[in-house]
């Protein structure tokens, strides 16, 4: 055990009477056993039902009697999801940044807190990421998420912002890689990772460093870009599925692409998007979350936004926003992964955005290196064709650059037409 690693746990076992050391123990034998912590669904649904105002007098017995919810609804009743058995002033605040909509905070309190950080352990270390080794983290850093340089220096975090990933900060990027002989991974938005797997591939950068694991969140990572990553850096790559207002929902194995999801900490459903009938299994519906440890603010039966495809405790797909799916003009809902997975084939293109603006109106917008036109133009309106209909209109806009959200995500898609 490295010595970051050895103080953390002293440190923390001296504030929590090793809380936390029980709770990892408790989230890997889940992880074997593959089942659901249905002991503590009944026990976060009866504390909600008593303790928290929304939830109260309606008669809620089971899981399914409880109303699905979402960021909307929480944020507009906040007071009345905040358990008064807690003060607010005293609870931990998550925010999310606010680059799609309003900001939004949760609170949570000091279990699930401590929970979080167990989840964080154990699927990183699943992941190959020792907590206390060296980890450079790459995201938008702003006044409300950046870590102090004590922090950082505990830690053992390398911050790395991610908003302006030029080739020539790329290259700065790998240069500091390479020079740094200590064991270290990477967290990175999947967007940051495909910008750096262009870079290396297209300046044919040789990448000799060693990197214990890389891990992506937050986006979808395509699959050449994980294969590619793991061939240029020898290691693992994994994709996560969290969320800042939950924590650590699932996260794929090294060997495979399925998400095991954190049945220890969480009940996830999968809901007809139309509907909040539940979809069967290996079909696709919305990701709906009750997370089994804030007592402060429940999330129970939680619409995270999200699309997926569940198979038992395992979620096959997990495709992003249900915003970001697109529509083809005859209705048909079109995963943003069939035109990503397209693009990534246009290897000279530096930058892709596709927009829908209407029922059957399409605008692809394409940051090219090049000449003022991209030469395989039309094989990119054949193929939008075939995902969108003949009828679909479909014109081509040359920009210099599709800036990343504040947040320092990256928006493959974006349909205005379900604005």
């Amino acid at each position: 055990m490295n010595l970051r690693k050895k103080i953390f746990f002293i440190v923390n076992f001296l504030k929590t009477r090793n809380v936390i050391k029980e709770y990892c123990k408790e989230i890997i034998s889940y992880m074997h056993l593959g089942c659901n912590n249905d002991k503590q669904l009944e026990h976060i649904l009866l504390w909600a039902s008593e303790n928290v105002e929304f939830y109260k007098n309606r008669n809620l017995n089971k899981l399914t009697d409880f109303p699905v919810v979402n960021k909307s609804i929480i944020k507009e009743n906040e007071a009345l999801f905040i358990s008064k058995k807690y003060n607010k002033a005293d609870l931990h605040k998550t925010r999310t940044s606010g680059s799609e909509g309003i900001p939004f905070v949760a609170y949570q309190d000091e279990g699930k807190k401590l929970r979080n950080l167990a989840d964080t352990i154990v699927f990183s270390e699943m992941a190959g990421y020792e907590i206390g080794t060296k980890l450079y983290y790459l995201r938008a850093w702003t006044d409300f998420n950046r870590k102090t340089k004590l922090t950082s220096f505990f830690q053992n975090f390398v911050l790395v912002d991610s908003v302006k990933l030029s080739d020539e900060n790329i290259k700065n990027f790998l240069n500091k890689l390479e020079k740094d002989k200590k064991r270290k991974s990477i967290l990175a938005y999947a967007s940051s990772l495909v910008a750096i797997c262009k870079c290396i591939t297209k300046k044919n950068i040789r990448v000799s460093s060693k990197i214990d694991a890389i891990i992506s969140g937050s986006e979808y990572l395509p699959e050449d870009v994980k294969q590619t990553l793991k061939v240029l850096f020898k290691t693992n790559v994994v994709s996560r599925y969290s969320n800042c207002e939950n924590g650590m929902l699932a996260q794929q194995t090294i060997d495979g692409d399925d998400f095991i999801i954190n049945t220890a900490s969480y009940h996830i459903e999968i809901l007809d998007v139309n509907t909040d009938e539940p979809v069967r299994d290996g079909e696709m519906g919305r990701i709906v979350v009750t997370d089994l440890y804030n007592r402060a603010m429940p999330f129970i039966r939680y619409d995270t936004g999200d699309i997926g495809v569940k198979r038992g405790n395992v979620l096959e797909k997990v495709f992003g926003r249900n915003v970001d799916f697109l529509t083809a003009t005859s209705g048909e809902l079109i995963s943003p992964y069939a035109v990503v997975n397209f693009m990534q084939g246009c290897s000279d293109i530096k930058q892709f955005q596709l927009v829908q603006e209407g029922k059957s109106i399409y605008v692809m917008k394409l940051v090219y290196n090049g000449d003022e036109k991209y030469p395989n133009e039309n094989n990119i309106l054949t193929a939008l064709k075939e995902f969108f209909g003949d009828d679909a209109q479909i014109c081509i806009e040359y920009v210099d650059e599709i800036p990343n959200l504040s947040s320092g995500k990256y928006r493959y898609v974006v349909n205005k037409s379900k604005a």
